[in-house]
C-alpha cells in the first residue's frame, strides 16, 4: 500500500512538471524584445479630430530599466517604434519625430504610458 501511494505521488509530480512551462521558456518570453515592445509601447493612429491625417502617435512607458532621460533607453524606444512601423508596413522612407513630451496629468491616456511622440512619415520626392 505504501509503495502504491509513493508511485501515485511520483506520477502526479511528473505530470505537473510536464504540464507547466519550463523556467527557461518563461525567462525567454519575458526577456524578449517583442515582449517589452508590446508591454511598454504602442503606435496609435489619431482620430480625425485629434490631429492631422499625416501624423501618428507613439506612446512609451518609463521604468527603472528604461528611464526617461537615458540615451540607451531612448535608443531602445526608437527601436520599438521602428519595429511597430515595420510590422504595420508604415513609413518605408523613414519618419521624423515632430514632438516628444511627457503625458499631461489630465490628458487622455488609456494605456497609462509616460511619453508621447508625435511623428510623421517622410516621403521621397519623385522629382529628385
Amino acid at each position: 500500500m505504501l509503495m502504491r501511494k509513493f508511485l501515485e505521488m511520483l506520477f502526479l509530480a511528473i505530470m505537473l512538471t510536464a504540464c507547466s512551462p519550463s523556467q527557461s521558456f518563461r525567462n525567454s518570453m519575458s526577456n524578449s524584445a517583442d515582449y517589452d515592445r508590446h508591454r511598454m509601447s504602442r503606435l496609435v493612429m489619431p482620430m480625425d479630430d485629434v490631429g492631422s491625417q499625416d501624423t501618428m502617435v507613439f506612446e512609451a512607458t518609463i521604468s527603472p530599466t528604461y528611464p526617461g532621460d537615458d540615451p540607451a533607453a531612448e535608443e531602445q524606444r526608437m527601436a520599438w517604434l521602428a519595429s511597430w512601423l515595420e510590422v504595420r508596413k508604415l513609413c518605408p522612407d523613414g519618419y521624423e519625430v515632430l514632438e516628444r513630451r511627457p503625458f499631461e496629468s489630465l490628458e487622455y491616456n488609456p494605456a497609462h504610458h509616460d511619453l508621447r511622440y508625435e511623428l510623421r512619415c517622410k516621403s521621397v520626392d519623385p522629382a529628385a
